[in-house]
């Protein structure tokens, strides 16, 4: 996945990363793959588990925080 469709995802998807809201499947494994991907100091293994979601949405704003000023 190019750092191009990775920017264009988060910014498409920008205020799930940044809410409550509650993902689709496919959304959710997206935020894990982005997450693997910008975070390399840990593994985010795609799973049900809320806090394993959230920590990968962190992960990704923290890589990125340009994207979300």
């Amino acid at each position: 996945m190019k750092d191009t469709d990775i920017i264009a995802w988060i910014m498409d998807h920008k205020r799930l990363l940044v809410s409550t809201q509650r993902p689709t499947k496919e959304e959710m494994l997206m935020v894990f793959k982005i997450a693997n991907i910008v975070d390399d100091t840990q593994t985010h293994k795609p799973t049900n588990c809320g806090r394993c979601y959230d920590n990968a949405k962190r992960a990704i704003r923290r890589n990125n925080p340009t994207l979300f000023e």
